[in-house]
């Protein structure tokens, strides 16, 4: 028998909760998180369930925030599939590309040769330009502006209402805080940047 189980317990979980709703299931969606007191504070109306302990096939859907790799990488040997969750308001053009365990949510729009790698959010209201690549284990805040023919690293978080403009390339493990206008590259890996225009401000360990 075959269940649906959302990794992670945070609110990015609830949320791929909701767009599971609205594409009609229902039942029968569980979660798991490794932290169980952390699951009881956000979800405890819900049911956790130990994929250590399950019988039959495990449709698994990401449902955490970012930084979730290893999380990810946890969990891979008890799933059977992971499942790409995509909210009937979202909009697509052609040629749109997603890897595994992709989650997109209300509202988004995705323009032309849009490419996504591996369990990669793409959160309410975000707009991804033409050509534009997201990079594996990637998440896209909500409302955020991803203009033509940028290419966005791994690991990376993209905040809130922030704008990288077009043909910007930003290394690995990059967080853009929320409201930032990114109009450089970022070539450094594992910093954080806000303002506008955007300036680094942390080095991340």
């Amino acid at each position: 028998m075959e269940k649906i189980i959302i990794i992670g317990a945070s609110d990015h979980a609830l949320e791929a909760f909701n767009v599971l709703n609205d594409l009609g299931y229902k039942k029968d969606i569980f979660f798991y998180e490794e932290n169980i007191s952390r699951f009881e504070q956000n979800h405890g109306h819900s049911k956790v369930i130990d994929l250590k302990e399950l019988n039959g096939n495990i449709i698994a859907v990401q449902g955490v925030g970012t930084p979730h790799k290893e999380f990810i990488l946890r969990v891979c040997k008890y799933v059977t599939k992971w499942m790409q969750v995509i909210h009937p308001t979202a909009h697509f053009c052609n040629d749109v590309i997603m890897g595994t365990g992709v989650v997109i949510k209300q509202k988004v729009i995705l323009m032309p040769y849009v490419k996504l790698g591996n369990f990669v959010q793409i959160n309410v209201g975000a707009l991804i330009g033409h050509h534009v690549e997201v990079g594996d284990y990637s998440c896209i805040g909500p409302a955020a502006k991803i203009m033509g023919r940028v290419s966005i690293g791994e690991e990376c978080y993209i905040g809130v209402n922030s704008v990288i403009l077009e043909k910007r390339k930003i290394a690995d493990r990059v967080i853009i805080g929320a409201g930032a206008v990114v109009v450089k590259d970022v070539t450094e890996p594992g910093t954080t940047w806000a303002g506008v225009p955007a300036k680094i401000i942390r080095k991340i360990k």
